[in-house]
């Protein structure tokens, strides 16, 4: 019996053990979760408070993605303004958009060859037709070096002093970069690129003469011919209602007040009107390619405008005027006196730099052109034997002959025959 109470107390002990445990275990597993639980309270308030920190999706962009003002570091993002390409600079987002908002700022001197950009032209920010944009010197300076065919090495220096304009620095019969290719009509060995096909015609100067207006440029060679007849059949480019916009012109050349002579003094003659028209209708005189031309029509054998090879018949405005030209129109008699030094508006029959020793082409072959040779670059393009081309001129001692310059300066006059075209051109703005 007593063996009996043992157990059954020795059991009830047990017994309390285990609910002491149970309890124990109950009591600390509870614990455990709620400290579980509230560490998962305390990580969701502060995961919630980060995210109320978090600034928004435009605070974000904001902190990557610049604002307006650009800077520009070297060469790449200076020809990237105004591209749309985006850029990272310093750690910043920025997109180089074309727009007066966005704010271009030079951050130093750039300086880069000529040979660095395509096609070897960097076009003046403030001359660049292309850019809508704002642009701040920030007093550095943009430096061009270039190898030219006749004035050697020599640079171009672009400032807020020039406006970021093209500044001087150029001769007449520089060549000068025009996007016009081309075979000469007479020589079709003589093949003319956009870098030495063009050359420096005429020029004039602004801001106490850092900045050139008014370029005008004329073909090397000889790109195109035309037949002038006094024949009504197409002569629909000859003008009549411009004759004295024409006179005033011929008179401007020379000094600004000496008229120039007509024949018998009429403005009605078919040389004037013809001659008229080739200043200031070259643009819709007809050429064909390859093809005799017909009274009053022109020919043209290679001509590539902007890549573009012209086939079939073009007007003179479509064969020689970019968009960076104002005008297409012919040499006349008076400027091209103007700059040899002749001693009258209308003076003719001459050779230029033989019969009279005051007359001098300004540079080797602009005008006389088969002196041409005296250039390196074109040392094996004689023109000895042909080469002629008109003057958009009347002589004034016929009522039908036109003027016309030799390959060897010779001046005369002639009508019902062909001669050579030298577009003369107009610039919007202009590049060595």
């Amino acid at each position: 019996m007593k063996k009996l109470a043992n157990q059954k107390g020795a059991i009830t002990v047990l017994t309390l053990v285990s609910i002491l445990f149970m309890v124990s275990f109950l009591i600390s597993s509870y614990m455990i979760i709620a400290n579980k639980v509230k560490t998962q309270k305390e990580t969701t308030m502060q995961i919630k408070a980060i995210y109320e920190d978090t600034p928004s999706m435009q605070e974000a962009y904001g902190s990557f993605f610049e604002g307006n003002t650009v800077p520009i570091y070297d060469k790449d993002q200076l020809f990237a303004i105004g591209s749309g390409e985006n850029m990272i600079i310093n750690g910043k987002y920025y997109t180089f958009s074309n727009n007066k908002e966005t704010m271009y700022k030079l951050m130093n001197d750039i300086s880069f060859d000529a040979d660095d950009i395509e096609d070897d032209y960097w076009e003046p920010i403030n001359d660049n037709q292309d850019l809508n944009i704002s642009f701040n010197g920030n007093k550095h300076n943009i430096q061009v070096n270039y190898d030219d065919l006749v004035s050697g090495e020599y640079s171009m220096v672009y400032s807020e002093e020039n406006n970021f304009s093209e500044s001087i620095g150029v001769s007449i019969g520089d060549f000068v970069k025009y996007n016009i290719e081309y075979t000469d009509i007479y020589y079709s060995d003589y093949e003319y690129t956009n870098k030495n096909g063009w050359r420096l015609l005429r020029y004039q100067t602004t801001d106490g003469g850092e900045t050139i207006t008014n370029v005008e440029i004329i073909s090397t060679g000889i790109p195109a011919r035309l037949k002038y007849s006094t024949n009504a059949t197409n002569n629909a480019w000859w003008d009549t209602s411009g004759i004295t916009t024409f006179r005033t012109a011929l008179k401007n050349y020379w000094n600004g007040t000496t008229a120039y002579p007509l024949y018998n003094n009429s403005t009605t003659s078919a040389n004037v009107k013809a001659s008229a028209g080739m200043y200031n209708k070259c643009e819709s005189i007809s050429f064909l390619k390859d093809t005799t031309p017909a009274d009053n029509q022109g020919e043209y054998t290679n001509i590539t405008k902007a890549g573009t090879a012209m086939s079939g018949t073009k007007t003179g405005g479509v064969l020689f005027k970019t968009g960076y030209a104002n005008k297409v129109r012919m040499l006349t008699l008076s400027e091209m006196n103007k700059a040899v030094g002749a001693s009258a508006i209308n003076l003719w029959q001459y050779t230029i730099g033989q019969n009279n020793t005051s007359i001098r082409d300004p540079a080797p072959g602009l005008f006389r052109i088969g002196q041409l040779c005296m250039i390196a670059e074109f040392d094996t393009y004689e023109y000895s034997n042909t080469g002629y081309y008109w003057l958009a001129s009347p002589c004034s001692d016929n009522a039908n002959f036109i003027h016309n310059v030799s390959y060897s300066g010779y001046v005369n006059g002639n009508y019902g025959v062909t001669r050579g075209v030298r577009p003369v051109i107009s610039l919007r703005f202009y590049s060595i």
